[in-house]
C-alpha cells in the first residue's frame, strides 16, 4: 500500500506498474510450477508405495502426508493480527510524542529557590 502511495506521489505509474505486474506473473509462474512439482512428488511417492503395500493403503497414506502438509501450511492464518491503528489513534501518539519532546528539550529554569 505504501509503495502505491509513493508510486502515484512521484508520478512513475507506468515504471512501478511494469515492475508490479512483472512480480505478479513471476509469482503466478511460481505458483504453477510449485503445483507441478507437488503434483509429481505425490505421483511418484503413491507409485513407490503401491508395489510395496498396495494402492489402497498407497493412496491412504499419501492423502495422510498431504493433509498434514496443508495443516502445516494452515498454521501461520490461524493467528490473530492485531487491526491495524486508527487515523485518531496515530494522531495521538503523534502529538504525545511532539509534546514529550517539547517538554524533553525544554531547559531547566535555575532560577528557583
Amino acid at each position: 500500500m505504501l509503495d502505491l502511495i509513493v508510486t502515484l506521489v512521484t508520478g512513475r505509474v507506468g515504471a512501478n506498474l511494469r515492475r508490479f505486474a512483472r512480480l505478479a506473473i513471476f509469482a503466478a509462474l511460481t505458483i504453477v510450477f510449485a503445483l507441478v512439482a507437488l503434483a509429481a512428488a505425490a505421483a511418484g511417492l503413491f507409485m513407490a508405495l503401491a508395489t510395496a503395500v498396495g494402492p489402497l493403503r498407497a493412496a491412504l497414506i499419501v492423502a495422510a502426508a498431504a493433509a498434514v502438509l496443508a495443516l502445516l501450511a494452515s498454521i501461520p492464518l490461524w493467528r490473530k493480527s492485531k487491526p491495524p491503528p486508527s487515523a485518531a489513534a496515530v494522531l495521538v501518539e503523534a502529538a504525545l510524542a511532539v509534546a514529550l519532546g517539547l517538554i524533553a528539550g525544554r531547559k531547566p529554569n535555575n532560577d528557583a529557590p
